[in-house]
């Protein structure tokens, strides 16, 4: 199911680098919009994150956006460019990441400059998407505080 998703004609490839005169202009805010951006790969989570969606479309329907980056070796393990983060942050994006080990996950605060889920679970992750778009307060919070994180 996830790969029909993904061979639908609105994506587009480009570059996950980014030069420092094209760093991310700021996001809107006025709208919660979700932003789904990671490797393909099993542990990232993107069939977890598609079912979220649905639950979530029964109470709320969350604009999304889709990014993946299609890895030449889908053996690694552990994320070794968390860019990604820091860039959403960048933008003023209310970021929203599993729970565990991670570099993130140690480095961001809960309900301060991130909202956080338990990994594999969608219906964690959809109780995080729908309290950050129902809490505008949260919401805002999490990009003025996300926006201080280097």
């Amino acid at each position: 199911m996830v790969r029909s998703y993904l061979l639908y004609s609105a994506y587009y490839k480009f570059v996950n680098c980014r030069a420092e005169e094209s760093w991310p202009a700021r996001s809107q805010t006025d709208v919660l919009m979700c932003y789904w951006a990671a490797p393909l790969l099993n542990w990232k989570e993107l069939g977890n994150f598609i079912e979220t969606l649905k639950y979530a479309a029964e109470i709320w329907l969350l604009t999304t956006n889709i990014c993946y980056i299609r890895p030449a070796d889908k053996s690694i393990l552990v994320s070794t460019a968390p860019i990604s983060i820091l860039e959403a942050l960048a933008t003023g994006a209310c970021v929203v990441i599993p729970q565990g080990n991670s570099y993130w996950d140690k480095r961001l605060i809960y309900n301060k400059n991130c909202i956080k889920y338990l990994p594999n679970d969608s219906n964690y992750l959809c109780d995080a998407l729908l309290y950050v778009a129902k809490d505008t307060a949260c919401f805002q919070r999490c990009i003025k505080n996300g926006l201080n994180v280097t």
